[in-house]
């Protein structure tokens, strides 16, 4: 699975890529917000904090065309609304690492 689907993605705003360079800024300003704030929920055992923010993750990441980062934020976000938050902390290097390999690509 691709980290990103920049075709699917270009699909989505009719291939502008002026506003996809727009999309990239927001999407790794809030999402780097949300995984900070999903880190310090799950540092202080919030799992329903922590499942609303994996939960808007795995949306921005959908809708950005990153599938394995959406994927991963799911599976946080259903171990952190079913009160398992050691399962949500022991993905976090996974997401993490997802996001990573995001920023590594050139838009």
């Amino acid at each position: 699975m691709k980290v990103f689907d920049r075709n699917a993605m270009l699909k989505r705003i009719m291939g502008d890529e002026d506003l996809l360079k727009e999309l990239v800024k927001s999407f790794f300003h809030s999402t780097q917000k949300d995984i900070n704030a999903l880190k310090e929920a799950l540092e202080k055992g919030d799992a329903a904090g922590a499942g609303n923010h994996a939960h808007s993750i795995k949306g921005a990441a959908g809708n950005f065309s990153a599938l394995p980062l959406q994927d991963v934020a799911l599976r946080i976000e259903k171990a952190a609304k079913g009160g398992d938050t050691t399962e949500a902390v022991s993905l976090m290097p996974e997401l993490l690492g997802q996001f990573d390999k995001l920023k590594e690509i050139e838009f």
